[in-house]
């Protein structure tokens, strides 16, 4: 389970008041499908409102809160200084009781079946240790939310929402950053700014750690090309001179050597692997290149001539008929936009062709796209 499969907004109580800005409309534990009233919970990151407080003093509180929840947090999170962050707000409702909004952050992930156990506040009373309030509600970042954000955003809704008694606990989260990976390659790949050079340093220096961790390699390698220009393609291979079809001479002529005011196309290139329908369409110019999906990163790159889309995954994917069509912007999250007008080419096997999706198929014919179908066999070089 991780920290998606958890409610969101989720109480651990019919009891206590309703939190500002926080949906009200929660199941209670009667009306849960489950009928266990657990929230399980697997991340770093938590906020918290605690209603019907019976602690006065912000800074008892917090002393409270911490001794309580080290309890769950395992031992490396318990033995480290910065194992556990915690940032806050008192506030005080209109019959004078405390209601705390608290932040926590944890260095390393923490899995709880029962979050809202978890963070229960136990004070002393009487002599006894008692439980504060089971007025809890807990919210979590939200399924593609940065972390950064989820901070960001929550501290800063407790100075903004800062009431006429309230008072701030706790030391500000400045950082949340919770990849070692991406500081390790940052440290790797220092005196370098070409991002091929420090893959290959990566993978030279420690192969291993390049092999478990490549998502995380491939991660700093699109940070270091974002704003760089779109650079030529150079193959591993000693240059070749290319075989090309009839009528992809005909489409390069049209594309490439076109009059001003004329209007790309685009050429599906179907063949079998290994024939050097991909090699051959970055041989040219300075491509940006989508392979298997969208990559805004090389899209967004100044200077390049034409899009080579390769071994596309064509579930799901919404640009297919803005490539198809040459268009002049394609667009992604709701309203932000990337230049296009270039020629495009999409290569692919016979088994994930575009012209596999019937309404794709109808598309590509019916805007004057050009399709060359290498046979098995046949290479291009």
């Amino acid at each position: 389970m991780n920290d998606h499969e958890m409610d969101h907004k989720a109480d651990c109580s019919n009891t206590g008041y309703e939190t500002p800005g926080v949906r009200s409309d929660v199941e209670s534990e009667a009306e849960s499908p489950k009928g266990s009233g657990q929230h399980g919970f697997h991340g770093r990151a938590l906020f918290i409102t605690y209603t019907q407080s019976r602690v006065d003093d912000p800074e008892e509180f917090r002393s409270c809160f911490c001794a309580s929840v080290k309890a769950h947090i395992g031992p490396k999170n318990r033995e480290d200084p910065e194992g556990l962050q915690v940032y806050g707000v008192m506030e005080l409702h209109s019959d004078g009781k405390p209601r705390y909004r608290v932040l926590m952050l944890t260095k390393h992930s923490v899995q709880w079946r029962n979050a809202c156990e978890k963070v229960r506040v136990w004070i002393a009373r009487d002599e006894e240790s008692v439980v504060d309030t089971d007025a809890i509600h807990i919210k979590t970042k939200c399924k593609g939310e940065r972390m950064e954000k989820f901070i960001k955003d929550t501290q800063a809704s407790f100075v903004k929402d800062l009431s006429a008694g309230a008072i701030l606990f706790g030391t500000r989260i400045e950082s949340a950053t919770s990849s070692k990976k991406d500081d390790y390659w940052s440290k790797a790949v220092s005196g370098t700014a070409d991002p091929d050079e420090a893959e290959r340093a990566i993978m030279t220096n420690d192969p291993k750690r390049y092999v478990l961790g490549h998502i995380g390699v491939k991660r700093l390698s699109d940070k270091m090309r974002m704003g760089l220009p779109t650079q030529a393609h150079e193959p591993n291979f000693a240059p070749r001179r290319y075989k090309m079809t009839a009528l992809m001479k005909r489409w390069y002529n049209a594309n490439f050597g076109r009059r001003k005011g004329v209007q790309y196309t685009s050429l599906v290139l179907e063949g079998p692997p290994g024939c050097g329908k991909t090699e051959w369409a970055l041989s040219f110019g300075k491509a940006a290149r989508c392979y298997g999906g969208w990559n805004v990163n090389e899209l967004k790159k100044p200077g390049f001539t034409h899009v080579v889309l390769s071994d596309m995954v064509l579930k799901g994917f919404r640009h297919a008929r803005q490539f198809l069509d040459c268009q002049a912007e394609a667009t992604y999250k709701g309203e932000q936009r990337v230049r296009l007008r270039v020629p495009v080419i999409w290569t692919c096997n016979s088994d994930n062709s575009p012209l596999r999706v019937p309404a794709l198929k109808k598309y590509i014919e019916d805007n004057g796209a050009t399709v060359v179908k290498i046979r098995p066999g046949r290479k291009l070089f």
